[in-house]
């Protein structure tokens, strides 16, 4: 019951960021179709300012692709979740964007026109790199050897070293409905989406 409980809070809490299905699979970078119009660009998240209760929510997820060190996407490149709902593509443009469901719903500020590649570094720092080499955004995550890009079926990106995250797009989650106590529902009573609903389902 208290791993119900768990998995219905995970929910709740990344319901907020349109995150929904959970799944899982391998790692591949793959051409990308044409770019989508991106969303206005956002600073970027700092490891100080991802919010506790977003890094529950994602480590509470299906397990997501892994990106290692040393990985990189050059233009009309993308890596995809697992379900390959979710990917974060290299535009032909110099956008970074993350689209979920072909949704752009992340971009990388800055990154038009002059994006060139995207490197997971060994450092642990995401950048996205101009032709010549100069960095255009980066992740502010260096000094973390080992560290992973790690992509969410659920629609986010994160930078993460042994389960800690130290950036993510997600945007901090707001605090969800609280789940009804577990039993039948009485007559009129409003369940939110996110909670499990009596009974179960086996």
């Amino acid at each position: 019951m208290s791993s119900l409980r768990a998995r219905a809070a995970a929910l709740a809490a990344v319901a907020v960021i349109g995150f929904s299905t959970l799944s899982a699979g391998a790692a591949h970078a793959a051409p990308s179709s044409s770019p989508a119009p991106a969303p206005a660009a956002r600073a970027a998240t700092t490891p100080a300012e991802v919010a506790p209760e977003v890094a529950e929510a994602l480590s509470a997820l299906a397990p997501p692709t892994r990106i290692p060190g040393n990985s990189f996407l050059t233009k009309d490149q993308s890596w995809y979740s697992p379900s390959g709902r979710s990917r974060v593509v290299m535009q032909w443009d110099g956008n970074v964007v993350l689209y979920r469901d072909g949704k752009a719903i992340w971009a990388a500020p800055g990154a038009i026109p002059n994006g060139d590649h995207l490197v997971m570094q060994w450092d642990g720092n995401l950048v996205l790199y101009a032709a010549d080499n100069r960095p255009i955004w980066w992740s502010h995550t260096e000094g973390h050897p080992g560290a992973e890009l790690t992509v969410y079926n659920e629609g986010a990106i994160a930078v993460e070293l042994n389960g800690k995250i130290l950036w993510t797009s997600a945007p901090p989650a707001q605090v969800p409905l609280p789940c009804p106590p577990w039993g039948p529902p009485y007559p009129g009573q409003v369940i939110p989406p996110w909670c499990p609903v009596w009974p179960f389902p086996s």
